[in-house]
């Protein structure tokens, strides 16, 4: 578009450009109102089905982004987006296209996942608007982050006196249809925000006061005298603790390798990451192929230089019907062919946690092969303690209940209410509070801990 001010040759033209620029502020708009919604179908209306997207240094397709950004904004307790300046510049050799760039404020709250606080940042869309059957949408954007402060959670927010008070799904008062005394919205066409949340750990806060959370929740992160720049990879890293365990991870200023199956998955926990100032490298890596795994090792080192630190996370939910032989394997067989490989170039003052579980050491309701596995990726973790020690410093954690999406739902049930009743702290652990102690065991500070086993349950062990 011209620097100069455009004249036109009728007012019904000039109408046409005012009607077009105010449809691709709508299109924008329609986004930033369904991400704080969590209606996905709101946001994605502001896109055409083939829109290519990039963010986080990433280009997707419009669903694929979508699964990222919900799933992360599900792990927000709020969020609430601000888009102004918007500067829309028609292509006068085609009136069906556009040029927008917006500038946007996003306030978020985050009390379960990192970064912990009242989050502001600041970001820019650079978008491609085209028409098509009469109607403007994104054909390509690009998300360019600016900036980002995080406040400490402190006071009661949001105003606890207004009565009236917004909600992230159909039952938002903004959400009814206009006239306010017509019918409620449509059951059936409630946003999705459980099925987006699935991708990744439970989103839902901890239930337990600020003052009885680990470091890692409400308080600032500890410093572990992890150096900044070394390179730590984590197995498993979509969900739950291998999620958690990435991001504490990057938070300490390691570079984090993050292995995972679901691609989608490692996507939205990759964008959170760089959306925190961390650096991750995300590979695709099925732990069972050890050419996958090496070649994943392989690229790490090429791109970050030697990883000295190793989190055996990966495995199936114990919930899962495998045969007994089969199960073993998969799960010991993969840590000790990601840690044989891992081993052939770890430098000096390499330290590995391996991932185990209550049920390798107290007799409860977890399958034979669960029990039987997790006791053995212990007994693999003692063995490499003692006959490795020239080369890793190795520990084990062992997890009780956490409160993951594999487990979500369970404390609410007959059977999750017996269980947690005998856990002195009466509730299951947030990934992070499993997170920090494999961080601690990795760190200087565990300098003198080899070949033990931390029971991190919350007390449960002790009443059996």
């Amino acid at each position: 578009m011209s620097d100069q001010p455009q004249s036109f040759p009728s007012s019904s033209v000039g109408l046409d450009v005012l009607l077009a620029e105010r449809a691709i502020e709508q299109a924008l708009l329609r986004y930033a109102r369904g991400v704080d919604r969590m209606d996905r179908d709101l946001a994605a209306s502001a896109f055409h089905p083939d829109a290519q997207i990039t963010l986080g240094g990433t280009v997707a397709d419009r669903d694929t982004t979508l699964d990222v950004v919900f799933a992360l904004v599900a792990r927000r307790t709020m969020t609430m987006h601000y888009l102004t300046n918007v500067l829309v510049e028609l292509d006068p050799a085609d009136p069906d296209r556009a040029r927008a760039e917006t500038y946007g404020i996003a306030f978020q709250r985050s009390t379960s996942e990192p970064p912990h606080g009242n989050i502001v940042s600041g970001f820019r869309y650079v978008d491609l608007v085209t028409r098509r059957a009469d109607e403007w949408r994104v054909q390509e954007r690009l998300t360019v982050s600016e900036w980002q402060r995080v406040d400490d959670l402190a006071g009661q927010w949001p105003i606890p006196e207004v009565s009236l008070r917004g909600a992230r799904d159909g039952s938002d008062p903004v959400s009814r249809p206009w006239p306010p005394d017509g019918p409620g919205p449509d059951p059936a066409h409630r946003p999705r925000a459980a099925v987006l949340s699935a991708l990744l750990s439970d989103p839902q806060p901890s239930t337990h006061e600020a003052g009885d959370r680990m470091p890692g929740g409400d308080a600032p992160a500890p410093r572990l005298g992890l150096r900044t720049g070394d390179v730590v990879v984590v197995t498993g890293a979509g969900s739950g603790i291998g999620a958690a365990t990435a991001a504490a991870a990057a938070a300490q200023g390691l570079v984090v390798s993050a292995w995972d199956l679901d691609a989608a998955a490692l996507t939205a926990v990759s964008v959170a990451i760089r959306a925190a100032g961390g650096v991750v490298d995300p590979h695709v890596v099925d732990v069972s192929d050890e050419a996958a795994v090496r070649a994943a090792l392989d690229g790490t080192r090429a791109a970050y230089g030697p990883v000295r630190h190793l989190v055996n996370n990966a495995g199936p939910s114990s919930a899962t019907e495998l045969d007994f032989d089969r199960a073993v394997q998969l799960c010991v067989g993969s840590v000790r062919s990601v840690t044989r490989a891992w081993l052939e170039h770890a430098p000096p003052g390499a330290t590995l946690v391996n991932t185990a579980s209550v049920a390798g050491t107290v007799v409860g309701t977890a399958s034979d092969w669960y029990s039987a596995a997790k006791a053995a990726i212990v007994g693999y973790t003692r063995h490499l303690a003692a006959h490795r020690a020239d080369v890793v410093r190795a520990n084990a954690v062992a997890p009780g209940m956490v409160n993951t999406a594999r487990l979500r739902g369970f404390a609410g049930s007959p059977t999750g209410q017996s269980v947690l009743a005998r856990v002195p702290s009466h509730r299951m652990a947030t990934p992070d509070e499993i997170a920090w102690p494999i961080l601690f065991l990795l760190s200087p500070l565990a300098s003198y801990v080899n070949g033990a086993l931390l029971v991190v349950d919350g007390g449960w062990t002790i009443t059996q």
